[in-house]
């Protein structure tokens, strides 16, 4: 456990340090006043660094995948009915135009085969998306304005 390694590295640095004397078994970091300052303001800046550290490792998710952003953003217009008032979902397809370390861009073209209706030989686009890869926020590319901007249904209902 990473808190467990993090008391065991404050009781050593304690332990070891004879400007120290722990009064307290529990890491209650009772100091005896006779310590030097510059001692206890290192041991605490130590301690403040390690927790902010497991903090933030213990917040960090992995980035979503490309399968996962597909699947974010084909669930989410199909939940707020995106495109619902023209065509089916199955006469959409969504294809990966940018990976990024940071995003994911989305397009999604009208798709005419089977029993889509519209001209088989044109693959227009529709919309395009941008999936934040840590946050997973979903942003939608405003071709008026020239960028992406963030995801909301009732904005760009079509």
């Amino acid at each position: 456990m990473k808190s467990n390694a993090l008391y065991k590295s404050v009781r050593w640095i304690l332990a070891s340090n004879p400007h120290f004397q722990s009064h307290d078994s529990t890491l209650g970091m009772a100091v005896c006043l006779s310590a030097k300052p510059h001692y206890v303001y290192a041991v605490i800046a130590l301690f403040l660094f390690l927790c902010i550290s497991v903090a933030k490792a213990q917040d960090q998710s992995p980035p979503i995948s490309e399968n996962l952003a597909l699947a974010m953003v084909s669930q989410k217009i199909q939940d707020d009915g995106l495109y619902s008032s023209w065509t089916k979902i199955e006469c959409l397809s969504f294809v990966i135009e940018t990976i990024d370390n940071d995003y994911i861009d989305i397009a999604i073209h009208e798709s005419h085969k089977g029993n889509c209706l519209g001209d088989p030989n044109t693959y227009p686009i529709v919309d395009r998306f941008r999936v934040l890869r840590l946050s997973k926020k979903m942003l939608w590319y405003n071709v008026v304005e020239g960028e992406f901007i963030d995801y909301v249904a009732k904005n760009i209902r079509r």
